[in-house]
């Protein structure tokens, strides 16, 4: 039994937002929008391309966790969106690796540079496999939002990825101080 009274559109709560961030996706599908739906379906990821709608910084795990202070998915997320005020990003757990949605332009700035092999600015001409807005729960895909999607271009802001890339590199420099130690 339903909690809820449906929206005015007769969808449920949520799912007018989740169809706005789905479409505002598709626009930026490799292929098409209907292989990028049909590999959402199947795989739960479709291949996006960078640049025309957003970029991308590729934070490690290692990274992020430091940063967190914590490994376990619901509290990082947690964490995440908290120090990323809110803006889009997911992970990967196969290849370890989070994913900040960033304006376009952003991925090709010179200030990621300084961050490798931690933090890669993703820029025009780099392919994302970005999963389906719908997967928001980190025990279902491999790939999934580590902050529900609350509307269409909720990007990360660049300051607020720096500065979590920063405080991230600096707990892991002085963990592997106390073990040189």
């Amino acid at each position: 039994m339903r909690d809820h009274a449906p929206t005015p559109t007769g969808l449920e709560p949520g799912e007018e937002t989740e169809i706005a961030v789905r479409d505002w996706l598709l626009a930026a599908a490799a292929e098409s929008e209907e292989v990028a739906c049909r590999d959402w379906k199947q795989c739960g990821v479709a291949l996006l391309r960078c640049g025309s709608l957003f970029c991308s910084v590729r934070i490690s795990a290692q990274l992020v966790h430091a940063a967190a202070g914590a490994t376990e998915p619901n509290e990082v997320d947690a964490y995440l969106a908290r120090a990323l005020l809110g803006g889009l990003v997911f992970t990967d757990r196969t290849c370890s690796r989070y994913y900040a949605l960033v304006r376009r332009g952003v991925g090709d700035e010179h200030r990621w540079k300084a961050h490798d092999p931690h933090a890669v600015g993703l820029s025009a001409g780099s392919f994302l496999g970005v999963p389906d807005p719908a997967c928001i729960y980190p025990y279902d895909r491999a790939s999934y939002w580590c902050v529900p999607v609350k509307g269409p271009s909720t990007l990360c802001t660049p300051s607020a990825v720096e500065q979590l890339i920063v405080h991230g590199r600096f707990l892991l420099a002085a963990e592997d101080r106390r073990a040189d130690a």
